[in-house]
């Protein structure tokens, strides 16, 4: 009898424990991005986007970038992709955060447009102390791609 009053009481004044403090809140994070691209059609944009989370280690995004071609034939190029990437390290659990993921990639350069491909991807996010966390990607899709990108910050996680 003393034992299960000693639990009834336990059970009644537990607090939570550190390791279940994180909250899954799925809320949308902007980007800045500036995309250097190289390939039968090369080039530097800039660009926007968001994301947002379609599970703890999957995020799901939209991009839209401008810039200059800088290939055979020079002028404006622009660049649009939906991606999904998986995420290795959600939590932010260790300084970096590997991810690797995939999309369709619509880009529109001098002489050949509106050319669509799969995009394959791999990054990381970097280690940073300010509201935009950076990260470093390489896409292959339409040509290699090489990316900074900057996240604004979540609350919890990446």
């Amino acid at each position: 009898m003393r034992a299960g009053i000693v639990a009834v009481m336990a059970a009644l004044v537990a607090a939570p424990l550190g390791a279940q403090a994180f909250v899954f809140a799925p809320v949308t994070q902007a980007e800045a991005h500036a995309v250097a691209v190289g390939g039968a059609h090369g080039g530097v944009l800039a660009g926007v986007g968001a994301n947002r989370p379609a599970g703890y280690y999957v995020r799901v995004g939209a991009l839209a970038a401008a810039g200059v071609a800088t290939g055979p034939t020079t002028g404006t190029a622009a660049r649009v992709a939906a991606t999904a990437r998986f995420l290795a390290d959600p939590f932010r659990e260790g300084r970096w955060g590997a991810y690797a993921g995939s999309g369709v990639v619509v880009d529109w350069w001098p002489g050949a447009h509106g050319r669509a491909a799969l995009e394959l991807m791999a990054g990381a996010d970097l280690p940073a102390r300010t509201t935009w966390r950076p990260a470093i990607e390489l896409g292959v899709g339409n040509g290699v791609r090489l990316s900074l990108v900057f996240r604004h910050a979540r609350r919890s996680g990446r």
